[in-house]
């Protein structure tokens, strides 16, 4: 995407995490936006068809998780990351799983008691905050990709696009620190 040459200001892409502050993408000038997380999230009445008796808050074990159908992207990988890191030892292909390739659909899905799905803070931070989701585990993985705002090289941020920018990573800090 030439930014510059279609006269944009500045853009929110996807894209794999940078460590810098700072980067630079196919010519474009980059600012990532506050670090997210990965939680693996479902609806309080899938979590209790699973444990009988269990309530969302009694703190299910990781038998609950290996036995749950999961919920994720076209792609395992998020998943098969998550079984890596933390529940070593316990093999991933074997699980079932529902997939779609839209992170809305996803949401929906685990709202509507699919399963456990894994996504990012952002997706879920609604969502948990009304009761519709509960988030049986506290492992959280770093998201591989993050939303990072790009502006065209030849002009940088401008003073507009770059308080944009700060006010953007400031609401979604402050958003995040409330999860």
């Amino acid at each position: 995407m030439n930014l510059e040459e279609e006269r944009i200001d500045v853009a929110l892409r996807l894209l794999p995490r940078s460590h810098s502050q700072e980067a630079d993408v196919n010519g474009n000038a980059l600012v990532p936006v506050p670090q997210e997380h990965m939680r693996v999230v479902c609806s309080p009445d899938y979590l209790a068809s699973l444990t009988g008796l269990l309530q969302p808050d009694d703190g299910p074990d990781v038998r609950l998780l290996l036995q749950a159908q999961l919920i994720h992207e076209d792609e395992t990988v998020h998943w098969a990351k998550y079984f890596s890191t933390f529940l070593a030892g316990h093999p991933f292909e074997a699980r079932p799983r529902l997939t779609f390739n839209n992170a809305d659909m996803i949401l929906q899905a685990a709202i509507s008691g699919q399963g456990f799905a894994l996504l990012r803070d952002v997706y879920v931070m609604d969502a948990l905050g009304k009761g519709f989701l509960v988030e049986p585990y506290e492992s959280r993985l770093p998201c591989e990709r993050v939303f990072q705002f790009l502006a065209p090289e030849a002009i940088g941020f401008t003073q507009p696009a770059s308080s944009f920018v700060t006010w953007f990573g400031a609401e979604l800090k402050s958003l995040l620190n409330q999860a």
